[in-house]
């Protein structure tokens, strides 16, 4: 999250939740790509990537 720990050791609890929660708002996807639907994996299968 790139505080020290001695600076974290200064915290509350409450304010490490949220950089915690703000750091994995900005750094990890909410949602990922998802599998492909029957037809993009039939139309794939048929030009050979797989």
């Amino acid at each position: 999250m790139g505080y020290s720990p001695a600076e974290i050791d200064t915290w509350e609890p409450y304010q490490f939740a949220a950089a915690w929660k703000g750091w994995q708002a900005a750094n990890l996807p909410a949602k990922g790509p998802g599998a492909p639907s029957d037809e993009e994996f039939r139309a794939a299968v048929e030009r050979g990537i797989s």
